[in-house]
């Protein structure tokens, strides 16, 4: 017997996060990947094309715009949510552009998110292995 199908409610910064990874997948699918740790990269090494990342990330953005994830979620969008926390640029961000007396604190926040997306993904069989920068 099976129960309800898993869902996890996101804070915004989870959901922040979640797209931003998704605009790194998804809005550059096309485009040749920068070097090794850039997502698509990962993506086209697991031998999917881009017409299918780019839609999987359009299947997830309107639940994450709705912060919440909930299953059945494919292996693909399980891979895109996984690189989403692992290969993630969106914390360099706040490391490059945060107002300086404000840094510590944006960085703190956005890697506790970061931390706390990764042990929610877990509900869903998706083994997040580290965070980047932390």
């Amino acid at each position: 017997m099976t129960g309800p199908p898993v869902t996890v409610l996101l804070t915004l910064k989870e959901s922040e996060a979640l797209l931003w990874g998704f605009a790194m997948m998804g809005d550059y699918a096309h485009e040749p990947p920068d070097d090794e740790t850039d997502p698509v990269w990962f993506l086209l090494k697991a031998g999917y094309q881009p017409d299918q990342f780019e839609a999987a990330c359009q299947r997830l953005r309107p639940m994450v715009l709705e912060d919440f994830l909930r299953e059945p979620l494919s292996d693909l969008e399980k891979m895109i949510l996984r690189l989403a926390v692992e290969n993630t640029s969106w914390i360099t961000t706040y490391r490059t552009h945060a107002p300086t007396r404000d840094s510590p604190l944006l960085i703190r926040e956005a890697l506790t998110a970061l931390r706390t997306l990764a042990a929610k993904l877990e509900d869903f069989g998706i083994e997040v292995n580290h965070i980047p920068n932390d």
